[in-house]
């Protein structure tokens, strides 16, 4: 290869590494602020098993579209911790579950920091546990109702900030 073939690939290929980099903003879109997405959690959560500070796994459940532009595809990943987890326990104490969701993954991989939280108590069966406990000592053995965020909910997240994604 001659010096001026090399010379010619050598600016080719500058050429293009420096007009795409000037054009990629301009093919950027840009997603606002307080921008509504609906998550569901991948699995259901029990306060009797889940314990705080332990990752969820969520996906989207519709396209998030921009001035015609999908951003965040349905079934794209988001992530969240629990918050809060208690067992039901006796004298018909319930238990409780809380989780807090903290991103979104955008269709070119940026994570887009969300804010969303879901919580649940179970049933308080204390006065009855207290009542059958009067009458016969077992009653003070019952426990609450467990806790549970089911997979098929819907949590409505909304994002925190302006994000660019291209």
């Amino acid at each position: 290869m001659n010096t001026y073939n090399l010379k010619k690939s050598i600016s080719i290929l500058l050429i293009t590494i420096i007009s795409s980099n000037i054009c990629a903003p301009l093919l950027a879109e840009n997603l606002p602020a307080g921008t509504a997405i609906q998550l569901r959690l991948n699995q259901t959560l029990s306060g009797s098993t889940a314990q705080t500070g332990s990752l969820v796994s969520l996906s989207v459940v519709s396209d998030v579209v921009v001035n015609g532009v999908t951003l965040i595809k349905a079934g794209a990943p988001a992530e969240g911790q629990v918050s809060s987890a208690k067992k039901a326990s006796m004298l018909g104490q319930p238990g409780s579950l809380g989780i807090t969701i903290t991103s979104v993954t955008a269709i070119d991989g940026t994570k887009i920091p969300v804010q969303a939280m879901s919580s649940v108590d179970g049933d308080d069966k204390m006065i009855i546990s207290v009542i059958l406990g009067l009458l016969c000592i077992i009653g003070f053995f019952q426990k609450g109702g467990e806790a549970e965020l089911n997979s098929s909910q819907v949590i409505n997240a909304r994002t925190l900030s302006n994000v660019e994604i291209n």
